[in-house]
């Protein structure tokens, strides 16, 4: 599981306690100056019952920078935050050969979700 964070130590904070639900408690290794500004962007990697990478960069776009691009969604009745198709997209524009497959995917339902928008439209002006 990949979550994108601010790099702040307060947000560090309330993360790290969230994940201390996870069985092994593995969170409580993660070292709080991680998460202070002047220190690398290294991902933070928690190996738990799943593991969680905590990214403070995804593509090089930062928390602050795709926060416009986050909705929630509903997961077995659980708000999820998330990204939309359009951050998505950024955080896959890489060299990465497993990116590759990610990016065609979303393009495709990016296209198609603006299909049926473009749809609507013209319908609602009959």
């Amino acid at each position: 599981i990949d979550i994108l964070i601010p790099k702040d130590r307060k947000e560090g904070i309330k993360v790290i306690n969230a994940l201390m639900i996870l069985s092994d408690k593995a969170a409580k290794e993660v070292d709080i100056t991680w998460f202070d500004k002047d220190t690398d962007d290294s991902t933070i990697r928690v190996c738990d019952d799943v593991v969680v990478d905590l990214l403070f960069n995804a593509c090089g776009h930062t928390y602050e920078e795709l926060k416009k691009y986050a909705e929630t969604i509903e997961i077995d009745g659980m708000p999820v935050k998330t990204l939309d198709m359009e951050g998505l997209w950024l955080t896959k524009q890489t060299n990465r050969d497993k990116d590759i497959p990610d990016r065609e995917f979303i393009k495709k339902a990016m296209e198609k979700y603006k299909s049926i928008v473009d749809n609507n439209k013209i319908q609602n002006e009959k």
